[in-house]
C-alpha cells in the first residue's frame, strides 16, 4: 500500500519493568538518538509516537512510557490491557529486575493473550558489572509458560535482546522488530491519516 494512504495503521507498545531498568531512555534513544546521564525521574505515564514504515505501509506507533506506576498494578492494565506489543525490560546488572520483569510477563499475558513480547535485557554497556545472562533469561520466560497450552507457540513469538539506550545498541532493532511483529499479528487497527511526525503527552503524575 502506498505511504501516502488516506488511512493508516495504528498500533501501541508500551514498556513495562522495575524503576531505573531505563526504560524512559530507550524510548529517548529511539526517538531522537540522545542519552541523558541524569534522567530526571518519571512521575505518571507518557506516551510519545512515531510514524514508521512496515512492509512498505505507513504505521503510527504509539510508545507508552509506564515509568513510576508499576507499584499500582491496577492502575498499570489500563496501559497493557490494548497495547499490541509489550516491552518488557530488565538490567542486565539487576537479577532481581529479570524476576520483576518475568511476573510482569505474566500478569500482561493473562489479561492481553494476543499481545507480542520483547523482553530486553539493558545496560549493556556495563558489560564488567553484568550479572544476568541470556540463557538463564529465556529458561526463566520459558518456565513462566510450564501451565500454558500455548507455550511453544508463545515462547517462539518472544524476541530476546541486550541494548544499551547509553550507547544506542540495539534499541533501534528492538522496537522495529516489537513494531512489525505486531503489525503481523493483525490485532492493530486504522483510522485517517493526519499530518503529523512525532508527538509526547504526559498522563497523570504533575
Amino acid at each position: 500500500m502506498d505511504l501516502n494512504s488516506k488511512t493508516q495503521l495504528q498500533l501501541k507498545i508500551v514498556l513495562l519493568g522495575n524503576a531505573n531498568v531505563g526504560k524512559t531512555s530507550l524510548i529517548l534513544n529511539f526517538m531522537s538518538g540522545r542519552f541523558l546521564e541524569q534522567q530526571p525521574n518519571s512521575s505518571g505515564a507518557s506516551y510519545s509516537f512515531k510514524l514508521m514504515a512496515i512492509k512498505n505501509e505507513q504505521v503510527k506507533v504509539q510508545i507508552w512510557d509506564t515509568a513510576g506506576q508499576e507499584r499500582f498494578s491496577g492502575f498499570t492494565s489500563l496501559y497493557y490491557r490494548d497495547a499490541n506489543g509489550c516491552m518488557v525490560v530488565y538490567d542486565v546488572t539487576d537479577p532481581s529486575s529479570l524476576q520483576k520483569s518475568v511476573e510482569i510477563f505474566k500478569t500482561v499475558l493473562q489479561v492481553n493473550p494476543r499481545a507480542s513480547f520483547a523482553v530486553i535485557g539493558n545496560k549493556a554497556d556495563l558489560q564488567y558489572e553484568l550479572s544476568v545472562n541470556q540463557t538463564d533469561v529465556k529458561a526463566a520466560f520459558y518456565q513462566a509458560l510450564q501451565d500454558n497450552i500455548d507455550r511453544e507457540k508463545i515462547f517462539k513469538r518472544i524476541q530476546f535482546l541486550e541494548t544499551s539506550a547509553k550507547l544506542g545498541t540495539n534499541v533501534t532493532q528492538a522496537f522495529e522488530h516489537l513494531a512489525e511483529q505486531s503489525v503481523e499479528a493483525g490485532s492493530v487497527h486504522r483510522e485517517k491519516q493526519q499530518d503529523e511526525g512525532c508527538f509526547k503527552k504526559k498522563k497523570g503524575g504533575k
